[in-house]
Protein backbone atom coordinates (compact mmCIF):
# COMPACT_ATOMS: atom_id res chain seq x y z
CA UNK A 1 0.00 0.00 0.00
CA UNK A 2 1.42 3.82 -0.65
CA UNK A 3 2.33 5.74 1.92
CA UNK A 4 1.41 9.31 1.70
CA UNK A 5 4.49 10.64 0.65
CA UNK A 6 4.77 8.08 -2.34
CA UNK A 7 0.92 8.96 -2.63
CA UNK A 8 1.24 12.86 -2.91
CA UNK A 9 4.62 12.49 -5.13
CA UNK A 10 2.33 10.64 -8.08
CA UNK A 11 -0.20 12.54 -7.78
CA UNK A 12 2.38 16.39 -8.48
CA UNK A 13 3.71 13.56 -11.38
CA UNK A 14 0.32 13.05 -12.77
CA UNK A 15 -0.56 16.70 -12.40
CA UNK A 16 2.71 17.48 -14.08
CA UNK A 17 2.28 15.30 -17.04
CA UNK A 18 -0.99 16.12 -17.63
CA UNK A 19 -2.46 12.26 -17.24
CA UNK A 20 -4.09 13.03 -13.80
CA UNK A 21 -7.81 12.71 -13.66
CA UNK A 22 -10.54 14.82 -12.44
CA UNK A 23 -11.07 13.06 -8.61
CA UNK A 24 -7.41 13.30 -7.93
CA UNK A 25 -7.08 16.36 -9.96
CA UNK A 26 -9.34 18.05 -6.66
CA UNK A 27 -7.58 15.96 -4.14
CA UNK A 28 -3.71 17.27 -5.15
CA UNK A 29 -5.06 20.89 -6.00
CA UNK A 30 -6.28 20.97 -2.54
CA UNK A 31 -3.17 19.79 -0.61
CA UNK A 32 -1.05 22.31 -3.08
CA UNK A 33 -3.74 25.11 -1.97
CA UNK A 34 -3.32 24.44 2.56
CA UNK A 35 -0.74 22.08 2.97
CA UNK A 36 3.13 24.46 2.90
CA UNK A 37 5.15 21.26 2.35
CA UNK A 38 3.01 19.84 -0.58
CA UNK A 39 3.49 23.27 -2.24
CA UNK A 40 6.98 23.81 -1.26
CA UNK A 41 7.41 20.17 -3.67
CA UNK A 42 5.17 21.67 -5.76
CA UNK A 43 7.09 24.70 -7.06
CA UNK A 44 10.48 22.02 -6.79
CA UNK A 45 9.04 20.25 -9.23
CA UNK A 46 8.18 22.49 -11.85
CA UNK A 47 11.41 24.90 -11.09
CA UNK A 48 13.18 21.50 -11.90
CA UNK A 49 11.56 21.61 -15.18
CA UNK A 50 12.07 25.33 -16.47
CA UNK A 51 15.89 24.44 -15.24
CA UNK A 52 16.19 21.63 -17.02
CA UNK A 53 14.36 23.34 -20.15
CA UNK A 54 16.63 26.42 -19.92
CA UNK A 55 19.29 24.29 -19.54
CA UNK A 56 18.59 22.43 -23.40
CA UNK A 57 19.43 18.91 -21.65
CA UNK A 58 16.28 18.15 -23.78
CA UNK A 59 15.16 18.76 -26.67
CA UNK A 60 11.47 18.52 -26.28
CA UNK A 61 8.16 20.86 -27.25
CA UNK A 62 6.94 20.61 -23.55
CA UNK A 63 7.89 20.15 -19.79
CA UNK A 64 5.75 17.70 -19.55
CA UNK A 65 7.42 15.46 -21.67
CA UNK A 66 10.15 16.65 -19.94
CA UNK A 67 9.31 15.61 -17.04
CA UNK A 68 8.16 11.88 -18.26
CA UNK A 69 11.66 11.50 -19.13
CA UNK A 70 13.45 13.29 -16.01
CA UNK A 71 10.94 11.30 -13.34
CA UNK A 72 11.83 8.03 -11.89
CA UNK A 73 8.09 7.88 -10.27
CA UNK A 74 6.06 5.22 -12.03
CA UNK A 75 2.95 6.46 -13.12
CA UNK A 76 0.12 3.62 -12.87
CA UNK A 77 -1.90 5.01 -16.31
CA UNK A 78 1.26 4.75 -18.17
CA UNK A 79 2.31 1.64 -17.02
CA UNK A 80 -0.52 -0.47 -17.80
CA UNK A 81 -0.39 0.71 -21.16
CA UNK A 82 2.45 0.08 -21.45
CA UNK A 83 2.16 -3.82 -20.05
CA UNK A 84 -0.95 -4.13 -22.92
CA UNK A 85 1.24 -3.04 -25.57
CA UNK A 86 4.13 -4.96 -24.84
CA UNK A 87 1.98 -8.08 -23.85
CA UNK A 88 -0.38 -7.64 -27.15
CA UNK A 89 3.12 -7.87 -29.36
CA UNK A 90 4.31 -10.84 -27.44
CA UNK A 91 1.06 -12.58 -28.22
CA UNK A 92 1.41 -11.78 -32.13
CA UNK A 93 5.38 -12.50 -32.06
CA UNK A 94 4.97 -16.56 -32.90
CA UNK A 95 3.40 -19.22 -32.66
CA UNK A 96 2.35 -20.58 -29.34
CA UNK A 97 3.67 -23.75 -29.05
CA UNK A 98 4.60 -26.27 -26.28
CA UNK A 99 7.62 -26.39 -24.26
CA UNK A 100 9.34 -27.90 -21.49
CA UNK A 101 11.30 -26.65 -18.69
CA UNK A 102 13.13 -29.73 -16.73
CA UNK A 103 14.79 -28.63 -13.11
CA UNK A 104 17.30 -31.70 -13.13
CA UNK A 105 20.73 -30.61 -13.95
CA UNK A 106 22.20 -30.35 -17.06
CA UNK A 107 23.74 -33.43 -18.82
CA UNK A 108 27.13 -34.37 -17.67
CA UNK A 109 29.55 -32.97 -20.24
CA UNK A 110 32.94 -31.76 -20.86
CA UNK A 111 31.43 -28.04 -21.73
CA UNK A 112 29.57 -28.21 -18.15
CA UNK A 113 32.65 -26.67 -16.83
CA UNK A 114 31.05 -23.40 -18.44
CA UNK A 115 29.30 -22.78 -15.32
CA UNK A 116 32.21 -23.22 -12.70
CA UNK A 117 34.90 -21.34 -15.17
CA UNK A 118 36.14 -18.36 -13.63
CA UNK A 119 34.68 -15.33 -15.73
CA UNK A 120 37.14 -13.04 -17.41
CA UNK A 121 35.24 -10.37 -18.73
CA UNK A 122 36.65 -7.75 -21.15
CA UNK A 123 36.63 -4.24 -20.23
CA UNK A 124 35.15 -2.39 -22.84
CA UNK A 125 34.49 -4.97 -26.00
CA UNK A 126 32.27 -7.99 -26.60
CA UNK A 127 34.31 -10.57 -27.39
CA UNK A 128 34.17 -14.59 -28.72
CA UNK A 129 36.17 -17.52 -27.51
CA UNK A 130 36.46 -19.94 -30.23
CA UNK A 131 36.38 -23.81 -29.45
CA UNK A 132 40.24 -23.57 -30.13
CA UNK A 133 40.78 -20.81 -27.83
CA UNK A 134 41.14 -17.93 -30.41
CA UNK A 135 39.57 -14.49 -29.26
CA UNK A 136 37.26 -12.42 -32.10
CA UNK A 137 37.06 -8.75 -30.96
CA UNK A 138 33.48 -8.36 -32.16
CA UNK A 139 33.44 -4.60 -31.22
CA UNK A 140 36.37 -3.67 -33.18
CA UNK A 141 35.11 -6.09 -36.00
CA UNK A 142 31.54 -4.11 -36.48
CA UNK A 143 30.51 -3.95 -40.06
CA UNK A 144 32.61 -7.00 -41.60
CA UNK A 145 32.24 -10.72 -42.43
CA UNK A 146 34.14 -12.85 -40.10
CA UNK A 147 35.11 -16.45 -40.87
CA UNK A 148 35.41 -18.97 -37.89
CA UNK A 149 36.80 -22.37 -39.47
CA UNK A 150 33.84 -22.47 -42.33
CA UNK A 151 31.07 -20.70 -40.89
CA UNK A 152 30.50 -17.02 -42.02
CA UNK A 153 29.60 -14.39 -39.22
CA UNK A 154 27.63 -11.04 -40.35
CA UNK A 155 28.68 -8.40 -38.02
CA UNK A 156 27.63 -5.10 -37.20
CA UNK A 157 28.38 -2.85 -33.18
CA UNK A 158 25.29 -4.51 -31.71
CA UNK A 159 24.49 -7.88 -33.48
CA UNK A 160 25.86 -11.21 -34.92
CA UNK A 161 23.89 -13.38 -37.51
CA UNK A 162 25.54 -16.69 -38.33
CA UNK A 163 24.80 -18.06 -41.50
CA UNK A 164 24.33 -22.00 -42.49
CA UNK A 165 27.66 -23.53 -43.78
CA UNK A 166 26.25 -26.81 -44.20
CA UNK A 167 29.34 -28.40 -42.76
CA UNK A 168 30.33 -30.28 -39.80
CA UNK A 169 31.45 -27.03 -37.59
CA UNK A 170 31.99 -28.63 -34.42
CA UNK A 171 32.70 -27.14 -30.84
CA UNK A 172 31.35 -24.31 -28.84
CA UNK A 173 31.99 -20.30 -28.75
CA UNK A 174 31.85 -18.54 -25.73
CA UNK A 175 30.24 -14.76 -26.48
CA UNK A 176 31.01 -12.49 -23.21
CA UNK A 177 29.09 -9.17 -22.92
CA UNK A 178 30.67 -7.06 -20.14
CA UNK A 179 29.20 -4.19 -17.96
CA UNK A 180 27.03 -1.42 -20.21
CA UNK A 181 26.71 -3.27 -23.22
CA UNK A 182 24.23 -5.25 -25.19
CA UNK A 183 24.37 -7.51 -27.85
CA UNK A 184 22.15 -9.82 -30.13
CA UNK A 185 22.89 -13.01 -31.90
CA UNK A 186 21.00 -14.55 -34.77
CA UNK A 187 21.89 -18.30 -34.41
CA UNK A 188 21.91 -20.57 -37.76
CA UNK A 189 18.42 -21.87 -36.99
CA UNK A 190 16.64 -18.06 -37.03
CA UNK A 191 16.25 -17.65 -33.33
CA UNK A 192 17.18 -14.51 -31.96
CA UNK A 193 19.35 -14.27 -28.56
CA UNK A 194 19.12 -10.72 -26.90
CA UNK A 195 22.26 -10.38 -23.82
CA UNK A 196 22.08 -7.63 -21.55
CA UNK A 197 24.75 -6.93 -19.64
CA UNK A 198 27.53 -8.94 -18.18
CA UNK A 199 26.10 -11.70 -19.73
CA UNK A 200 27.85 -14.95 -21.53
CA UNK A 201 26.52 -17.59 -23.94
CA UNK A 202 27.86 -20.84 -24.76
CA UNK A 203 26.62 -21.65 -28.63
CA UNK A 204 27.76 -23.74 -31.51
CA UNK A 205 27.69 -22.34 -34.91
CA UNK A 206 25.86 -25.34 -36.64
CA UNK A 207 23.30 -27.65 -34.79
CA UNK A 208 23.59 -31.24 -34.42
CA UNK A 209 20.65 -33.18 -36.13
CA UNK A 210 17.63 -32.98 -33.80
CA UNK A 211 19.14 -30.86 -31.03
CA UNK A 212 19.38 -27.39 -30.48
CA UNK A 213 21.43 -26.33 -27.45
CA UNK A 214 22.83 -23.33 -25.63
CA UNK A 215 24.08 -22.43 -22.47
CA UNK A 216 24.10 -19.23 -20.68
CA UNK A 217 24.95 -17.27 -17.46
CA UNK A 218 23.30 -13.48 -16.89
CA UNK A 219 19.92 -12.58 -18.68
CA UNK A 220 18.79 -13.34 -22.11
CA UNK A 221 15.42 -13.04 -23.91
CA UNK A 222 15.40 -16.11 -26.63
CA UNK A 223 12.52 -15.85 -29.59
CA UNK A 224 13.06 -19.24 -30.50
CA UNK A 225 12.45 -20.35 -34.19
CA UNK A 226 9.86 -23.41 -34.38
CA UNK A 227 11.13 -26.59 -35.36
CA UNK A 228 9.09 -29.75 -34.15
CA UNK A 229 11.91 -32.11 -35.10
CA UNK A 230 14.43 -30.79 -32.91
CA UNK A 231 14.14 -29.72 -29.54
CA UNK A 232 15.40 -26.56 -28.37
CA UNK A 233 17.91 -26.33 -24.77
CA UNK A 234 18.97 -23.68 -22.92
CA UNK A 235 20.85 -24.57 -19.60
CA UNK A 236 21.16 -22.29 -16.77
CA UNK A 237 23.31 -23.71 -13.67
CA UNK A 238 19.81 -24.13 -12.03
CA UNK A 239 17.75 -25.79 -14.91
CA UNK A 240 16.85 -27.02 -18.34
CA UNK A 241 14.77 -24.67 -20.29
CA UNK A 242 13.52 -26.71 -23.42
CA UNK A 243 11.34 -25.58 -25.84
CA UNK A 244 9.94 -26.26 -29.53
CA UNK A 245 9.79 -22.54 -30.45
CA UNK A 246 8.55 -19.88 -27.89
CA UNK A 247 9.88 -16.72 -26.39
CA UNK A 248 11.18 -16.14 -22.91
CA UNK A 249 13.42 -14.29 -20.87
CA UNK A 250 16.29 -15.94 -18.56
CA UNK A 251 17.71 -14.00 -15.66
CA UNK A 252 20.56 -15.79 -13.50
CA UNK A 253 22.21 -12.47 -12.00
CA UNK A 254 20.58 -14.01 -8.50
CA UNK A 255 23.04 -15.93 -6.87
CA UNK A 256 21.29 -19.44 -6.30
CA UNK A 257 18.45 -18.98 -8.50
CA UNK A 258 17.32 -18.62 -12.38
CA UNK A 259 14.53 -16.99 -13.11
CA UNK A 260 12.40 -18.19 -16.49
CA UNK A 261 9.84 -15.85 -17.40
CA UNK A 262 7.20 -16.76 -20.28
CA UNK A 263 6.23 -14.14 -22.63
CA UNK A 264 4.23 -16.57 -25.23
CA UNK A 265 3.51 -20.14 -25.87
CA UNK A 266 3.35 -22.89 -22.89
CA UNK A 267 6.14 -24.68 -20.77
CA UNK A 268 5.94 -27.34 -18.55
CA UNK A 269 8.08 -27.00 -15.33
CA UNK A 270 9.10 -30.81 -13.79
CA UNK A 271 11.67 -31.02 -10.29
CA UNK A 272 11.90 -34.04 -7.90
CA UNK A 273 8.69 -31.78 -6.00
CA UNK A 274 6.50 -32.15 -8.66
CA UNK A 275 5.60 -30.08 -11.87
CA UNK A 276 3.37 -26.61 -13.18
CA UNK A 277 2.55 -25.59 -16.59
CA UNK A 278 3.08 -21.71 -17.06
CA UNK A 279 1.08 -19.30 -19.63
CA UNK A 280 2.37 -16.47 -21.04
CA UNK A 281 2.62 -14.25 -17.41
CA UNK A 282 3.78 -16.46 -15.61
CA UNK A 283 7.59 -17.33 -14.39
CA UNK A 284 9.17 -20.02 -12.72
CA UNK A 285 12.20 -19.09 -9.96
CA UNK A 286 14.36 -22.14 -9.42
CA UNK A 287 16.72 -22.56 -6.77
CA UNK A 288 18.90 -25.59 -5.27
CA UNK A 289 16.11 -27.04 -3.70
CA UNK A 290 12.55 -26.62 -5.37
CA UNK A 291 11.07 -24.11 -7.72
CA UNK A 292 8.28 -21.13 -7.06
CA UNK A 293 5.71 -20.27 -9.69
CA UNK A 294 4.66 -16.49 -10.06
CA UNK A 295 2.84 -13.67 -12.36
CA UNK A 296 5.24 -11.28 -13.52
CA UNK A 297 4.70 -7.80 -14.98
CA UNK A 298 5.71 -8.49 -18.86
CA UNK A 299 6.76 -4.83 -19.13
CA UNK A 300 8.86 -4.38 -16.13
CA UNK A 301 10.77 -7.78 -17.03
CA UNK A 302 11.32 -6.89 -20.69
CA UNK A 303 11.88 -3.23 -20.22
CA UNK A 304 15.97 -4.18 -20.63
CA UNK A 305 15.38 -4.51 -24.20
CA UNK A 306 14.44 -0.75 -24.50
CA UNK A 307 17.46 0.35 -22.30
CA UNK A 308 15.43 0.68 -19.00
CA UNK A 309 14.47 -0.88 -15.76
CA UNK A 310 11.14 0.24 -14.35
CA UNK A 311 10.58 -0.42 -10.05
CA UNK A 312 7.81 -0.28 -8.22
CA UNK A 313 8.34 -0.56 -4.88
CA UNK A 314 11.03 -2.24 -4.30
CA UNK A 315 14.37 -1.94 -1.82
CA UNK A 316 16.94 0.83 -3.03
CA UNK A 317 19.02 -2.38 -3.00
CA UNK A 318 17.80 -3.84 -5.98
CA UNK A 319 20.10 -0.78 -7.60
CA UNK A 320 23.38 -2.41 -6.74
CA UNK A 321 23.67 -5.31 -9.25
CA UNK A 322 22.17 -3.03 -11.85
CA UNK A 323 24.38 -0.07 -11.69
CA UNK A 324 27.46 -2.05 -11.59
CA UNK A 325 26.17 -3.75 -14.94
CA UNK A 326 25.02 -0.67 -16.77
CA UNK A 327 27.10 1.68 -15.25
CA UNK A 328 29.89 0.65 -13.80
CA UNK A 329 29.09 2.20 -10.69
CA UNK A 330 29.20 0.54 -7.49
CA UNK A 331 26.66 1.10 -4.29
CA UNK A 332 27.51 2.14 -0.60
CA UNK A 333 25.12 2.57 1.97
CA UNK A 334 26.14 4.95 4.09
CA UNK A 335 23.30 4.07 6.30
CA UNK A 336 22.48 0.59 6.30
CA UNK A 337 19.01 0.95 7.20
CA UNK A 338 18.51 2.71 3.24
CA UNK A 339 19.24 -0.83 1.79
CA UNK A 340 15.53 -1.54 2.49
CA UNK A 341 14.03 1.96 1.41
CA UNK A 342 11.29 1.44 -1.07
CA UNK A 343 11.22 3.61 -3.84
CA UNK A 344 9.42 3.56 -7.25
CA UNK A 345 10.86 4.75 -10.56
CA UNK A 346 12.99 4.67 -13.86
CA UNK A 347 16.26 4.32 -14.99
CA UNK A 348 17.31 4.95 -18.13
CA UNK A 349 20.55 3.93 -19.97
CA UNK A 350 20.48 6.35 -22.51
CA UNK A 351 20.77 9.26 -19.86
CA UNK A 352 23.68 10.23 -16.81
CA UNK A 353 23.26 8.38 -14.16
CA UNK A 354 23.32 11.70 -12.04
CA UNK A 355 19.83 12.38 -13.79
CA UNK A 356 18.33 9.81 -11.89
CA UNK A 357 20.16 10.42 -8.34
CA UNK A 358 18.43 13.83 -8.79
CA UNK A 359 15.01 12.78 -9.54
CA UNK A 360 15.49 9.81 -6.56
CA UNK A 361 16.12 12.68 -4.21
CA UNK A 362 13.16 15.21 -5.90
CA UNK A 363 10.34 12.31 -5.93
CA UNK A 364 11.19 10.05 -2.84
CA UNK A 365 13.60 12.31 -0.58
CA UNK A 366 16.54 9.85 -1.42
CA UNK A 367 19.98 11.43 -0.79
CA UNK A 368 22.68 10.28 -2.58
CA UNK A 369 26.40 11.20 -4.35
CA UNK A 370 28.57 9.98 -6.94
CA UNK A 371 32.11 10.55 -6.67
CA UNK A 372 34.84 7.74 -8.00
CA UNK A 373 32.33 5.08 -9.23
CA UNK A 374 30.75 4.78 -6.75
CA UNK A 375 26.85 6.17 -5.51
CA UNK A 376 26.75 6.64 -1.77
CA UNK A 377 23.39 6.75 -0.39
CA UNK A 378 23.00 8.66 2.66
Amino acid sequence: MEDSKAYISRLLTEKLTGIIDADDAAIIDKLIETEPDVRAQWEQMQAKISAAVEAKHFNLDNAAEAWLRLQPVTVRKKRYYRIIAMAAAACLAGLAVLGYVFSHPAEKTSRNDFFARAKQWPDDSIVMQTEQGDIVNLTTAQNQEVMVGEARLSLTDSSMLVHSTKADVSGWQTLLVPDMLTYKVTLVDGSVIKLNSGTRIQFPLEFAVGKREVYIEGEAFFDIAHDAQSPFIVHTAKSDIQVLGTSFNINTYEPGQARTSLVSGSVRATSAKGNTVLQPGQEVVFTDSSFTTYSFDVAATLSWLEGAYYFHEVPLQNLSGILSRWFKTRVQFDKPELENKMFSGALLKNQPLQVFLENLELSDNIHSTLKDGVVHFQ
